[in-house]
């Protein structure tokens, strides 16, 4: 459990990197498979351009919740955090796939006022 933990973690570590250097297309390649068959790589790439135009850079994060789930052949870590951009806070959702020692995205879900569209009082943005 501690390794897939922290393998998670090191992942949520490059994917604020890459966000920060604005290497989107670095965290789509790096991603899961399962991510690229349930949302096209536009989608993501659009999502992963507007968290970062509308919060700026992460300043930091704190790690608010995790868990481990085993499936047959591999194991999904899901971590939660509350993260400081630039322009104000947000709650991030990571949910990674453990195989062969190496942690691929599986799914990133984000909620934010500074996001909202229209009645949205806090919208989450999830891909």
């Amino acid at each position: 459990v501690h390794q897939d933990h922290t393998l998670a973690q090191q992942a949520v570590s490059r994917f604020h990197a890459q966000l920060n250097r604005e290497q989107f297309t670095r965290i789509c390649d790096e991603a899961s498979d399962d991510l690229g068959t349930r949302v096209k790589r536009n989608d993501i790439l659009h999502l992963l351009r507007v968290v970062r135009t509308h919060l700026g850079q992460l300043d930091s994060t704190r790690q608010i919740n995790w868990t481990v789930n085993y499936g047959l052949h591999d194991r999904r870590v899901t971590l939660v955090y509350r993260s400081q951009f630039d322009a104000g806070t947000a709650t991030e959702q990571f949910v990674y796939r453990i195989r062969n020692d190496a942690a691929r995205l599986v799914s990133y879900t984000i909620h934010s006022r500074l996001l909202a569209l229209g009645d949205k009082a806090n919208p989450a943005y999830a891909i």
